[in-house]
């Protein structure tokens, strides 16, 4: 997957990895645990495109991407759909 700037993410759901790196979403965190959850990739990275795989046999891999305001600029506003006239 290929973008225009640099995102964060965070696992929801599944496990899996992003470029070799591991990706999973805990079920429950201790105190002092670390957790594989959380994910940056770089403009640079981001650019030259992230590979994401699923290691789940039960369950998609979900990650919630978010963005700097200039790296899509094209997307929507935050509120702009209540802006939008449904016929």
């Amino acid at each position: 997957v290929k973008d225009k700037g640099a995102w964060s993410g965070i696992c929801v759901q599944g496990k899996g990895t992003s470029n070799g790196q591991p990706l999973s979403s805990p079920k429950l965190i201790r105190f002092h645990e670390l957790t594989e959850d959380e994910y940056f990739c770089t403009e640079a990275g981001a650019k030259a495109g992230v590979t994401f795989e699923n290691t789940s046999d039960t369950e998609p891999l979900v990650l919630l991407r978010y963005y700097g305001p200039e790296v899509n600029p094209d997307a929507p506003g935050i509120g702009d759909y209540r802006k939008r006239k449904f016929d």
